[in-house]
């Protein structure tokens, strides 16, 4: 066996209060020899530890690393990613056997109970109605919509409640898990809100008792922060729907600074200490994939003197790193992929034309509600120097090509291939759909034009485009 000991600081500034977790194991069978651990230490841009090992001779693998204070990781083998729940101290064992269709590991050392209650959990995930969230969304109106989230959640709770009386589960992780379900219930219930304004277009008001969980939550809860996903996602919700609902603050135009500026002044009165530090980084990060760099300078340089976590910091600055390479007036990257006629496209043979770039995949259904809209444009456009580059992420070939038959899609189509493949990467696509618009010499006009359901306002902007000669920043 190649031992893998790695030591990592994943959280704090010192070490004082770090302590080894180890996670090993035996695989039964072994169809490959790679095995794969993502860390996560902090949410606001999902960017893991990876860390792998390969298995020795007799299916065996280690990992080792320092933590100062329970957290979250992912492990795979072979296929798909099962949750860990891991504590310092824990020297957690796990066994696999793939004759057995990759059924729950057998877990064992400290740490087992927790992990064997996760691995059962997700395994029932949809027997608790949480697939069906977001249909329920659509169908429900408020006071049903926050019965069925109350109901579900009570059924959680219930077979954590179960599990324990039969399997002791620890206090730390019983809080962790409870607080998880808790504020990722409380972001469904204001994303109900937030749904149907975008449908109507009009400021959505529920009945006055939908909004009374808000009561009976803690707003600012640095325990939840620490580790899980919930409270994150709950925090940045509400942060945008309090500066809609008590400041007014919208987005007049896609990627205008002025926005997130505008959020970043009213969330340092509505957040305080870490969770006000969380909120900001999270700002800044969505901010710089699609606005200015340069017109959130004050923004970034106030955050830099105020920020005491490390994790968020590194986040901006690596945001910003990248923003500054796509800031528009910069040459977009160029690439090459295989068309649907199976053919090389690049982006740079279509230098002296727009080419109005559309990320999308066959799965994503805001991405299909744009077609019939697109194929509009294409036809008003058809006569003149624009060039609709479709860039698939699907993974699968096939639907990828029956989508574009089933939808009439018309356009250059080629296909990326996957969400974390190179060329999304080079245009840091971190959801869809995406909208890029490229000049004639080839340099950034906007990485977040209009979308096509726009119609006239995408129009204006293409013929402006057409219009530009364009000016590559040095």
């Amino acid at each position: 066996m190649k031992k893998l000991l790695v030591f990592l600081l994943l959280f704090s500034t010192t070490s004082l209060l770090a302590a080894p977790i180890s996670i090993s194991g035996h695989i039964r069978n072994p169809r490959t020899q790679v095995i794969q651990l993502k860390l996560i230490t902090q949410y606001l841009a999902y960017d893991p530890i990876l860390l792998k090992d390969t298995l020795d001779a007799a299916g065996r693998f280690s990992f080792m690393f320092e933590a100062d204070q329970p957290m979250e990781a992912l492990i795979s083998y072979y296929k798909g990613w099962d949750r860990l729940y891991l504590s310092p101290g824990d020297t957690l064992k796990l066994e696999y056997d793939t004759e057995t269709g990759f059924t729950c590991p057998l877990y064992s050392g400290s740490g087992a109970a927790e992990n064997a209650f996760l691995y059962a959990f997700d395994d029932g995930y949809d027997t608790y109605g949480t697939f069906k969230i977001e249909e329920k969304m659509q169908e429900l109106e408020a006071d049903s919509f926050l019965q069925y989230v109350e109901e579900k959640r009570a059924r959680q709770l219930a077979f954590l409640e179960e599990f324990h009386q039969k399997t002791p589960l620890s206090e730390a992780f019983r809080q962790f898990f409870q607080n998880d379900l808790l504020y990722t219930d409380a972001e469904y219930l204001l994303q109900y809100i937030t749904n149907r304004t975008e449908a109507t277009g009009q400021p959505y008001s529920p009945p006055p008792a939908y909004t009374a969980f808000l009561h009976s939550l803690s707003i600012q809860n640095e325990e939840a922060l620490a580790i899980g996903f919930g409270y994150y996602i709950f925090i940045t919700t509400y942060g945008k729907w309090k500066a809609t609902t008590e400041a007014g603050i919208q987005e007049e135009t896609p990627g205008a600074a002025s926005y997130p500026k505008q959020n970043f002044q009213y969330l340092k009165k509505l957040y305080t200490g870490k969770t006000l530090e969380m909120a900001l980084a999270d700002l800044l990060v969505e901010a710089l994939r699609k606005s200015d760099a340069e017109a959130l300078q004050l923004e970034i340089d106030e955050f830099r003197t105020m920020s005491t976590t490390p994790a968020y910091s590194a986040a901006v600055e690596k945001e910003l790193n990248k923003a500054l390479l796509l800031s528009p007036g910069k040459l977009a990257p160029d690439f090459t992929l295989t068309s649907l006629e199976g053919k090389p496209v690049s982006l740079s043979h279509f230098r002296g034309k727009v080419v109005y770039i559309d990320f999308w995949a066959s799965w994503c259904g805001p991405c299909l509600k744009e077609a019939p809209y697109a194929k509009k444009l294409m036809e008003q456009f058809a006569d003149k120097d624009v060039v609709f580059l479709n860039i698939s992420l699907d993974a699968n070939e096939n639907a990828w090509r029956s989508m574009i038959h089933k939808k009439e899609m018309k356009g250059v189509h080629v296909l990326a291939g996957g969400l974390r493949t190179e060329v999304p990467d080079l245009y840091n696509v971190m959801a869809l759909p995406d909208y890029w618009l490229i000049g004639r010499d080839g340099t950034i006009i906007s990485k977040n034009p209009n979308r096509p359901s726009s119609e006239q306002k995408l129009v204006e902007e293409l013929e402006a485009a057409l219009a530009s000669t364009g000016m590559q920043k040095p």
